[in-house]
C-alpha cells in the first residue's frame, strides 16, 4: 500500500499570487493555465478565480484576460480524476487499487507574498490506473471515452492530436477523497530555511520518500496504507474523516 503526493496548482511561475489561504482553513483551488485547444469550457473568469489574480500567465505572456483564459483543471476533484504524461508518471504507475494520491499547493494569505507554506488540498483513493502506452487501439479509444472529464483527454479531444496521449496515465479516483474544505499544513520544519521542508509530526507519521517539499513541488511518496493515511489526517491534523 502506498501514498503518492503531487504538487499541483497555480503559483509563482504561472500566476500573480499562490491560491489564497484564510484565516480559518478555507482556501481556493486554483489550476494551472490551460496552454492548448481544449473542450474545457471553465476560464479563470467564470470560476472566480480572477477575484485572487492579478493575472496569469498564458503563451510565455503575463495576461489578466480572465474571460479568455481557461483552466487545466488537473485533477478534477468532481470527477476524481488526474493525468500526467511527465513529472509524476513513474510514481503513479506504482500506485494500485486503494493506494492514495495526494495533491499539494502553495498557498499564502490572500494577496500576499508571505507566509507561504505547503498545504495538503485534497486526495483520492485509486480505483484504476491507466498507462496509454500499455493500450492497443480498441483499448485507446474505450479509455479516452472512460475519462472524458480528464484534463489531457478534453486536450486530445479538441484536437485528436496523438502527442496528448504520449507517456500519459491517468489515476481514476473513488470516495473516500476529494478536495478538502480546509487546507492542511505540511511544511514549517527547518523555518531558517529558503524551501519547504515537512513539519515533524508529518515525518513521523508519513516517513515520507524526502522531507523536502520544494522550491519546484516535488513527487513524493509514502509506504502508508489508505486507512493510516486518513487516520494521520485526523490524529495530525485535528480532521475529522
Amino acid at each position: 500500500m502506498s501514498l503518492v503526493l503531487v504538487g499541483i496548482a497555480a503559483d509563482s511561475q504561472n500566476a500573480s499570487n499562490c491560491p489564497p489561504i484564510f484565516e480559518d482553513g478555507r482556501f481556493e483551488y486554483i489550476p494551472i493555465p490551460e496552454q492548448y485547444e481544449t473542450t474545457e469550457t471553465a476560464t479563470y473568469a467564470s470560476e472566480g478565480h480572477d477575484d485572487h489574480l492579478s493575472y496569469v500567465v498564458y503563451d510565455g505572456e503575463e495576461t489578466a484576460s480572465f474571460d479568455d483564459i481557461r483552466i487545466h483543471h488537473d485533477p478534477n476533484f468532481d470527477a476524481l480524476t488526474f493525468g500526467d504524461p511527465g513529472k509524476s508518471r513513474s510514481k503513479l504507475l506504482t500506485l494500485a487499487h486503494d493506494d492514495v494520491v495526494g495533491f499539494y499547493s502553495g498557498l499564502t494569505p490572500p494577496r500576499q507574498k508571505r507566509p507561504k507554506h505547503r498545504y495538503l488540498i485534497g486526495y483520492f483513493v485509486v480505483d484504476r490506473v491507466v498507462d496509454f502506452n500499455s493500450l492497443d487501439e480498441e483499448q485507446i479509444l474505450a479509455e479516452v471515452e472512460r475519462n472524458r472529464q480528464n484534463a489531457h483527454i478534453k486536450r486530445y479531444l479538441s484536437s485528436m492530436d496523438r502527442s496528448h496521449l504520449e507517456d500519459l496515465v491517468i489515476v481514476q479516483g473513488k470516495r473516500p477523497g476529494g478536495l478538502l474544505d480546509n487546507a492542511v499544513k505540511l511544511s514549517g520544519g527547518r523555518p531558517d530555511a529558503s524551501n519547504y521542508y515537512f513539519e515533524t509530526e508529518w515525518l513521523d507519521a508519513w516517513k515520507p520518500s524526502t522531507e523536502y517539499l520544494g522550491g519546484i513541488k516535488p513527487v513524493i511518496t509514502a509506504d502508508i496504507g489508505k486507512a493510516d493515511f486518513i487516520e494521520s489526517l485526523e490524529h495530525v491534523a485535528g480532521m475529522d474523516k
